[in-house]
């Protein structure tokens, strides 16, 4: 399936969260309402963890939080795009 496929795909999901080790996905045009696409810039042998944490983290961790956001999970921390916003917010792993 192609990049673009996917996207094509998530549309027709109900409350997907998309995590990948592809660094296309983090591109504020990407953000769309319904769904959440998380880029994990992290070693492969590593995504599991970084899965788990990020459903875990307490800005994150329902539908109603990572809807319409795309996400770059690394060992330092997140940034996320949400829907209609100007700039990249910072998460840190504590909150």
């Amino acid at each position: 399936m192609k990049d673009r496929e996917i996207l094509s795909f998530l549309h027709s999901l109900n409350r997907p969260t998309f995590f990948t080790l592809d660094h296309f996905f983090f591109k504020r045009g990407l953000c769309h309402a319904g769904y959440c696409l998380v880029h994990l810039n992290v070693e492969e042998d590593m995504a599991a963890e970084y899965i788990r944490r990020t459903l875990r983290h307490l800005q994150l961790n329902s539908w109603a939080k990572r809807k319409g956001t795309v996400l770059r999970v690394q060992p330092r921390g997140i940034s996320l795009w949400r829907v209609h916003a100007k700039q990249v917010l910072p998460l840190s792993w504590k909150g």
